[in-house]
């Protein structure tokens, strides 16, 4: 029993040592350990949104409710506001009464960022135009320009530009168009994606499959706060997970939804050869057909996903696509892997979207862009080779 004792005190030690000795660039990599600001999430093992910021529609299955009210959203330990105007995009203000750009897109133009710190609104400031910021997560280009569609049309008045935000996921969004519906206020998947080979299928989920978002537990939050403070807490979880993994692996049953590992994660390079891809090509192609039609300049805003972030020709099938189409685009791929700001990393730690500072080199990519003249720009030019505008 002594021995016990002792073993518990000088782990206690160890725990407080690094605690306060260990560098906090270090300690975050095993995020949240160290974060003392850091708040458990509201539901365990989820990301979800608050209850009713979405609605039903019959036409894209989801859209974000018209003039919510401002609800707390979580990310990475802290909590943030979101809203909607009564366009049903997360901004402030209604529609522009003069010269403004729309922002399409998925979660990573809609938010997981507080709003003054969201590209969008970095974009609008720096340009000196609203920016109409109608990102909505869980999106690919179909819904996206259903959406966009519908909002100028209110408007009555055709943008300057549409900057469209991709995301490799895009595809799969797209694929299985419309794949989400509303459910007692909260967004439920209807379908998922399912792989088998080459071969690609939607599988429909009913209602009776989905037995609601699962609150935190009080075990969810302990294990949370020993994760926050405890070294050794993060050395013995990580250890029990590699070891089950190795054991076991992933449980035989498990649902990835409309995103199953590959291509619909990120973690493999969109190729744009076979049928998964046709709906987005579509939608990419549909895009470019309306801003046309409109007598709107159109750029698509290219983001890496974080397991590739050094791969500067993560995209290269995809931009070749685009430049035979002539439409614009912005590659983030090599302002990312050029980033040298390792203290503050482009991505949270712990989710998959753009930081603070993910948020502000997009925003400085996009903005050289749009003053380096979209007409002049040429079409599949990447702005590797344009000057960053000069601080004021």
């Amino acid at each position: 029993m002594a021995n016990v004792a002792l073993a518990a005190a000088l782990l206690l030690l160890l725990d407080a040592a690094a605690f306060f000795l260990l560098p906090e660039k270090i300690g975050r990599w095993i995020w949240p350990y160290g974060c003392a600001n850091c708040q458990p999430p509201p539901y365990a093992g989820s990301r979800l949104f608050p209850q009713g910021y979405f609605t039903s529609d019959s036409a894209m299955g989801f859209d974000i409710s018209p003039s919510t009210r401002e609800e707390n959203h979580w990310v990475e330990g802290f909590y943030y506001g979101v809203w909607a105007n009564e366009l049903s995009c997360f901004d402030i203000g209604e529609g522009p009464d003069s010269e403004y750009y729309y922002l399409a897109g998925d979660s990573f133009s809609w938010g997981f960022a507080p709003f003054q710190s969201k590209y969008g609104t970095i974009v609008e400031k720096r340009t000196d135009m609203r920016v109409l910021k109608c990102g909505v997560p869980h999106t690919g280009q179909l819904h996206q320009l259903m959406k966009a569609r519908k909002v100028i049309s209110r408007i009555g008045r055709s943008p300057k530009a549409i900057i469209v935000q991709y995301f490799p996921n895009d595809v799969c969004n797209d694929f299985a168009f419309p794949h989400s519906t509303v459910v007692d206020g909260w967004l439920f998947e209807n379908k998922s994606v399912v792989q088998a080979g080459d071969t690609w299928s939607i599988q429909i989920r009913t209602i009776g499959q989905w037995s609601g978002p699962a609150r935190a537990t009080t075990a969810d939050n302990v294990r949370f706060q020993l994760r926050k403070y405890s070294l050794t807490a993060n050395v013995v979880i990580r250890a029990y997970y590699r070891l089950r993994s190795a054991l076991w692996g992933r449980p035989a049953n498990r649902t990835q939804g409309i995103y199953p590992s590959g291509v619909c994660d990120g973690s493999t390079p969109p190729s744009y050869q076979g049928p998964l891809y046709e709906r987005n090509r579509e939608g990419l192609y549909a895009f470019k057909a309306y801003a046309d039609s409109i007598g709107s300049d159109l750029v698509f805003v290219l983001v890496p996903p974080l397991s590739n972030i050094g791969n500067v020709a993560y995209f290269e099938s995809l931009k070749n696509m685009l430049e035979g189409e002539g439409i614009d685009y912005v590659d983030l791929s090599g302002p990312f892997a050029e980033y040298k700001g390792a203290t503050e990393p482009l991505y949270w730690y712990d989710d998959m979207h753009l930081s603070i500072a993910g948020n502000a080199l997009a925003a400085h990519e996009i903005v050289a862009h749009l003053q380096a003249g979209l007409s002049a720009y040429g079409a599949g030019r990447t702005i590797a080779n344009v000057a960053a505008p000069r601080a004021n």
